[in-house]
């Protein structure tokens, strides 16, 4: 049997449109959703964990917080946070999560993808990928000062709002990877691959 990958399901629709994607990377893993209240009153045992999108402000789900704990102190298992899953690390950790300048629901941007970020995501193609925002909160990047940060990979849109993180054993993204309006979503989430 392949890996298992959880992926917590905050109430979206579209948890499981990442759950078939996942999939997609190798017919092997063994991919569950699990509602996220449900997590927490019994959690599972798993090799990846996925913390997907979902409605509301980070503030919203502060039960979740001794795992959000859990997921940045050590690094006893990979994690992706897709959306809401990415506010929910940076906030837990000290970042304020507010308003979009340009809230985006299904609309596509263009992100340069510099140097960094293609050794990280093993892609030695064009500068520029489509991805497909459904937010309108983002992680304020500039609202704390850590002494761990300089070590924080990060990329950003053109408008200087904060889409993806790669630090130690956690990748996210604000944008939606397995979005048909995503180029490649294969690339962005084959971290699921990753082990520790």
């Amino acid at each position: 049997m392949g890996k298992k990958i959880l992926i917590i399901d905050f109430d979206d629709s579209f948890t499981y449109n990442i759950a078939s994607e996942i999939k997609k990377l190798d017919e092997e893993l063994e991919v569950q959703v699990l509602q996220y209240q449900k997590f927490l009153n019994k959690p599972q045992s798993f090799d990846h964990l996925v913390l997907g999108p979902g409605p509301g402000h980070p503030d919203d789900y502060r039960d979740f917080d001794p795992w959000i704990e859990r997921i940045v102190s050590n690094s006893e298992f990979p994690v992706c946070g897709i959306c809401l899953g990415h506010q929910l690390i940076w906030n837990y950790l000290g970042a304020c999560v507010g308003a979009s300048k340009q809230p985006r629901h299904g609309e596509t941007i263009e992100i340069k993808i510099d140097s960094e970020w293609k050794k990280i995501l093993a892609w030695n193609q064009k500068d520029e990928l489509k991805v497909q925002l459904y937010n309108s909160l983002v992680v304020d990047w500039n609202s704390f000062d850590w002494g761990f940060k300089p070590e924080v990979r990060t990329l950003f849109s053109s408008q200087g709002e904060l889409m993806a993180t790669d630090w130690k054993h956690i990748r996210s993204y604000q944008f939606h990877p397995e979005s048909i309006g995503t180029s490649f979503p294969s690339l962005f989430l084959s971290c699921i691959l990753s082990s520790n």
